[in-house]
């Protein structure tokens, strides 16, 4: 159960993609996944324009490519899986993208390090968060060098991140724990799921 104000909290004034950079987004996820919040909410809450492409768009490189191109788009989000078919098959060369979101499985660092070399004019950010949270709680921002870890970055603004060992205590740098979430944004639960 995810209320209005959470998906308010997500798009406006977040740390993942600079509102200034972004005119218009690129929608590639269907309306049943949290991606799609970004691509309508962040879009519609931030006064950007939002072109929703066919699936005939994004599985075909060529098509994606020339849908980027013609519609103006500068900034997508994608899955893992689909960025890393991107940058095997250069989808982005020429394409006039600004800002590359991807997220949602570990990333190939081999891959990303390619993504960066090969188009400097492209911001990447891997994003993390399981769809409780609103779609992203982090996000990282690759600068010329790539972390071989490739890491998930640091909470966006509004939500705290934690590291707990089986007490909920805090663990020290280094130790592992367990990933807790907080702050704006969090779902209140699950529908007809009290506990």
């Amino acid at each position: 159960m995810v209320a209005h104000e959470s998906v308010t909290a997500f798009a406006v004034n977040n740390r993942y993609v600079a509102v200034s950079e972004v005119e218009h987004v690129a929608s590639l996820s269907s309306y049943a996944f949290d991606g799609f919040v970004f691509d309508l909410f962040f879009s519609l809450l931030n006064g950007k324009t939002v072109s929703l492409l066919g699936k005939n768009h994004i599985l075909d490189s060529g098509s994606f490519k020339s849908a980027l191109t013609a519609n103006g788009i500068d900034t997508f989000f994608t899955t893992t899986a689909l960025f890393n078919q991107m940058i095997l098959n250069d989808t982005l060369g020429d394409s006039g993208v600004k800002n590359v979101l991807f997220g949602g499985e570990k990333a190939d660092p081999g891959l990303v390090e390619r993504a960066v070399q090969r188009y400097p004019s492209i911001a990447f950010t891997h994003v993390y968060g399981p769809t409780e949270t609103t779609v992203f709680a982090s996000a990282h921002h690759f600068g010329d060098e790539v972390d071989p870890a490739i890491p998930i970055g640091k909470p966006l603004h509004n939500k705290q991140c934690y590291v707990l060992d089986a007490a909920l205590n805090p663990v020290p740098v280094g130790v592992v724990g367990e990933l807790y979430i907080g702050g704006l944004g969090l779902a209140r639960g699950y529908l007809n799921r009290p506990a």
